[in-house]
């Protein structure tokens, strides 16, 4: 399953665009919240 998700989905669920930056923080290594 890709992370990337289209703008829309992020609009549409709030939660995926929390999940996007939670994502982006493992990522490098740094907790998302």
């Amino acid at each position: 399953m890709s992370r990337r998700l289209p703008a829309r989905y992020m609009l549409e669920i709030p939660d995926l665009a929390a999940l996007e930056v939670a994502f982006a923080h493992l990522e490098r290594g740094r907790p998302g919240i």
